[in-house]
């Protein structure tokens, strides 16, 4: 087993207090109309996003902003349920940890959130973070929060409407994108046989070279710090060229992720 596998081991083992303990208050909370009407009003359009593989999300800030906006900053509060758990699965490495979302001090819902652990150009701590955000989003699908993002047929309309299939080069599959997003760097045309209209950037020195690139699941990770970051479009993309070398978050190199993240987190 190597070294990162041994420190995320004895980190899990660390004993931890938790003042939350099994079900309380559970299907006692009482929600007004007009909270539930907004709980399950939907996002602006501009919130959904795809993945590459074809599924449909929001990003956990959004999530965040509907709980504050309904029932109040620290009304809420995800509350962990037991220790985080590290495995591996072929040359991936994920961690897991079970949360309870409560609520004005009742227990909502809960889930086990999943992130998958990148220690060649991220740490511990940021997928750890991600596996908070992952359980919040699932244990949200309770409250009717973006509960359409598990509905086959908003899914499959919002796929017809706003998004389209293209395919990449060396790619044996093709993946998904907003219409209205740029083309993938290394884009060659869309399903169906129509070549992409706009011209793609010259590749980078790191792609020239192959050096490993940031996956999409990396590339998430990004986004969603510069969402909260709060900061403008403009000064995440200076952040990017100065710090990681790059103009376009897909053309950054793997090793200059965290050094990327922690220029974003920045106050």
């Amino acid at each position: 087993m190597s070294a990162e596998v041994d420190v995320i081991d004895a980190i899990a083992t660390i004993p931890e207090k938790q003042d939350f303990h099994g079900y309380s208050g559970v299907a006692t909370l009482a929600v007004a109309a007009d909270q539930a009407t907004k709980l399950k009003a939907p996002f602006p359009d501009e919130a959904y996003q795809i993945l590459p593989t074809g599924e449909v999300y929001v990003s956990q800030v959004h999530y965040r902003r509907r709980l504050n906006e309904v029932f109040g900053p620290g009304a809420w509060a995800m509350v962990p349920r037991g220790q985080f758990v590290a495995e591996e699965k072929g040359k991936k490495r994920f961690v897991y940890r079970e949360y309870a979302l409560v609520v004005n001090g009742r227990f909502i819902s809960e889930s086990v959130g999943e992130q998958e652990y990148f220690p060649e150009s991220s740490t511990y701590a940021t997928a750890c973070e991600g596996v908070k955000s992952n359980a919040l989003t699932r244990c949200c699908k309770d409250l009717g929060i973006a509960s359409e993002c598990w509905d086959r047929n908003f899914c499959q309309k919002f796929q017809d409407e706003k998004c389209v299939q293209v395919w990449l080069e060396d790619s044996k599959k093709p993946v998904w994108r907003r219409k209205d997003q740029k083309p993938f760097w290394n884009e060659k045309g869309i399903v169906g046989g129509r070549k992409v209209e706009d011209k793609r950037p010259e590749p980078s020195p790191a792609q020239r070279v192959s050096v490993p690139l940031v996956s999409e699941e990396q590339r998430k990770l990004l986004f969603d710090a510069a969402r909260q970051s709060g900061k403008p479009r403009a000064e995440i993309v200076e952040i990017l060229e100065k710090v990681g070398g790059v103009k376009e978050s897909s053309e950054l190199p793997a090793e200059k992720l965290s050094a990327v993240l922690k220029a974003i987190e920045s106050k």
